[in-house]
């Protein structure tokens, strides 16, 4: 999923400096001046100037907070909202913004905490009902999440954000019927916001619906044609549609607005390969491999590639980097099997396509290509002439048929379709 983010719109609060000298109301004028400007650095040092001047306003330390909030100062925030706080308990701003702040120094409890005490003082007020449910989203905590922003929601019914918000905790919950609805009603409310086209997107996608996928993330791309996360879902939905081609356009677009997305050349090196294109296959999954060089994916990936290219001197150079980093994974041992056996290696052939059914006692691939490698070695030992030896491997051929018919009849029957030739009519 993406990641999220919405504007705050901040409203300053009115000083009380009354009483304590024109020069304090000049400071304090002339920073909330700074501060419409959007001239945030001169507002926060007029506020600290007016704290200092009039050190029991709690108008002046949420101000400054405010202030810092916007430089992204958040470690300087926190002080100056809760110095507010001390000074007057019931300052919903000084709250909301001291919860924002915490959330976003990492603080979870003290964010939680600081957010229920402003909806504590404004129930009615759903921005912290909102901002609780996005700390609560942050950590995980969806069941309370979905708790704080359905409230907003109901305060707020007409607020896109905080639908797509709710339809995300929902997404996370798992209750995607749910999670439609409130993503359809976001985008009702606001077409042209793309993250919630992106996200019924998801939806669709994770419901295996890839055409309705397709349609949502081609919306979300053409509204926000920059962010490379939805290109590389669009390449997903076309992949699971097995359109190679048009994966291939939308994950060679994700690379070029995010050459470091390690999942966008994997993919886009998955589609050229099924449309063929092996070479382009091959410099994808290398340009992978440059962004991680210790992935046991990457080497077993250009070795499947290098495999069905005819190369299997370099497919078994890359299969044997995977197994080095992986050696658990009983699909590694299978490819080498394959590159072993085409090479004519048959006795390391051997010892992998074992390794590979020894760590997965159930894996059909593995008996499939221990049986296909006997038929060789059979076949093998015919062209020698060692007729002994070309009845063991058969027999032991035959043994995977069986092996597999319990596992998978339809592959036990292609193994035992390939190690039995058709018999030849007579002339």
């Amino acid at each position: 999923m993406r990641k999220r983010s919405v504007s705050i719109v901040a409203t300053l609060l009115v000083c009380a400096a009354i009483g304590f000298g024109q020069s304090a109301l000049q400071v304090f004028d002339q920073a909330k001046q700074d501060f419409d400007a959007k001239r945030f650095q001169s507002a926060a040092t007029g506020f600290a100037r007016y704290t200092q001047l009039v050190p029991t306003d709690p108008a002046g330390f949420t101000n400054l907070g405010l202030s810092y909030y916007f430089l992204d100062r958040y470690s300087e925030s926190i002080p100056a909202f809760s110095t507010a706080t001390r000074l007057k308990s019931d300052s919903y701003t000084a709250w909301v913004y001291l919860g924002i702040c915490y959330e976003k120094s990492s603080r979870y409890s003290d964010a939680v905490n600081a957010l229920k005490t402003a909806a504590g003082i404004e129930p009615n007020n759903p921005f912290a009902h909102a901002q609780l449910g996005l700390v609560y989203y942050g950590g995980k905590n969806y069941a309370d999440a979905e708790r704080s922003l359905r409230r907003a929601v109901e305060l707020k019914p007409g607020d896109y954000f905080y639908r797509y918000r709710l339809s995300l905790t929902l997404y996370y919950l798992e209750r995607f019927d749910q999670a439609m609805a409130e993503a359809r009603e976001s985008i009702r409310l606001k077409p042209d916001y793309s993250y919630s086209r992106a996200l019924l997107g998801d939806i669709f996608y994770n419901n295996k619906q890839f055409k309705e996928a397709v349609v949502e993330y081609k919306e979300a791309v053409r509204l926000r044609p920059t962010d490379p996360a939805t290109h590389y879902q669009l390449g997903q939905s076309y992949y699971g549609l097995k359109n190679y081609v048009a994966a291939i356009a939308a994950f060679k677009e994700a690379v070029r607005l995010d050459p470091a997305d390690y999942d966008g050349w994997v993919y886009l090196g998955n589609s050229l390969d099924y449309n063929n294109q092996l070479n382009e296959a091959i410099e994808a999954y290398k340009a992978g491999l440059k962004l991680r060089p210790d992935s046991a994916m990457a080497y077993s990936e250009l070795g499947i590639a290098y495999n069905r290219a005819g190369n299997f001197i370099e497919a078994e150079k890359y299969s044997r980097e995977a197994i080095k980093r992986e050696p658990g994974r009983q699909k590694y041992h299978t490819d080498q099997c394959m590159n072993l056996r085409r090479l004519k290696r048959f006795t390391e052939a051997l010892a992998e396509c074992q390794e590979a059914v020894r760590i997965d006692s159930k894996y059909v691939e593995g008996y499939y290509e221990l049986g296909t490698l006997y038929r060789d070695m059979r076949d093998q030992a015919n062209s020698e002439k060692k007729t002994v030896a070309a009845r063991g491997f058969d027999q032991k051929a035959k043994e995977q048929v069986t092996k597999l018919e319990t596992l998978d009849p339809e592959e036990a029957q292609k193994l035992n379709d390939l190690i039995t030739p058709a018999v030849k009519p007579k002339p």
